[in-house]
C-alpha cells in the first residue's frame, strides 16, 4: 500500500501515507513474531514426534522382550520334563534288551510296554521338536541383537537338548 502511496505529497492520502509508515515497524514486528512462533511450533512438534516415537520403541522393545520371554519359559517347560521322561525310561528299555528281559514274567509284554514308552517319548520330542522350530521361524527375521536375539540362541540350545534327548530314545 505504501508503494501506491509514494507519488501522493497532501490531502487526505498524505495522512494515512504517514500513519502506514509509522505502522510499518510495528508491522515488521509482528511479522517477526509470527515466524518465531511458526518455528518454536515447528521445533517442539518435532520433539514431539520425536518423543512418540521413542515411546512407541521402548514398547515395542518391551513386548519383544515379553514375547521372547515367553517363548524361551514356554519350550523350557516342556524340554525339562522330556529329559527326565527320557532318562528314566532308557535305562529300563536297556536293561530289558541286555538281559533280555530274563528277570521279567512276560519278557514280551515288557519289551513291547518299553517300546510303547520309547515310541510315546519319541512322538513328544517330535512335537517339541516341531514347537522350536516354528519359534525360531517367527523370529528368524528379527534383530539378532535384539530380545529375539537372545531367544534365538535359547531355542537353539534347547533344540540340541531335544536332539540329544531323541538319540538316547532312539539309541
Amino acid at each position: 500500500k505504501s508503494e501506491e502511496l509514494k507519488s501522493v505529497r497532501s490531502g487526505p492520502l498524505a495522512k494515512t501515507k504517514s500513519e502506514l509508515l509509522e505502522m510499518r515497524p510495528k508491522v515488521k514486528d509482528v511479522q517477526y513474531k509470527y515466524t518465531e512462533l511458526k518455528r518454536r511450533v515447528s521445533e517442539s512438534r518435532k520433539k514431539v514426534d520425536e518423543c512418540m516415537e521413542v515411546e512407541k520403541r521402548r514398547r515395542q522393545e518391551v513386548a519383544e522382550q515379553k514375547a521372547a520371554e515367553s517363548m524361551k519359559t514356554e519350550v523350557s517347560e516342556l524340554v525339562a520334563p522330556l529329559e527326565i521322561e527320557c532318562d528314566k525310561i532308557v535305562p529300563v528299555a536297556k536293561s530289558l534288551v541286555d538281559t533280555n528281559g530274563q528277570e521279567h514274567e512276560n519278557p514280551l509284554k515288557a519289551m513291547a510296554d518299553a517300546e510303547r514308552e520309547l515310541d510315546a517319548c519319541l512322538a513328544k520330542v517330535s512335537s517339541v521338536s516341531e514347537r522350536i522350530r516354528n519359534d525360531l521361524e517367527k523370529i528368524k527375521s528379527s534383530n539378532p541383537k535384539g530380545p529375539f536375539g537372545e531367544a534365538r540362541s535359547v531355542l537353539i540350545k534347547l533344540k540340541v537338548k531335544v536332539g540329544s534327548v531323541e538319540k538316547k530314545c532312539k539309541g
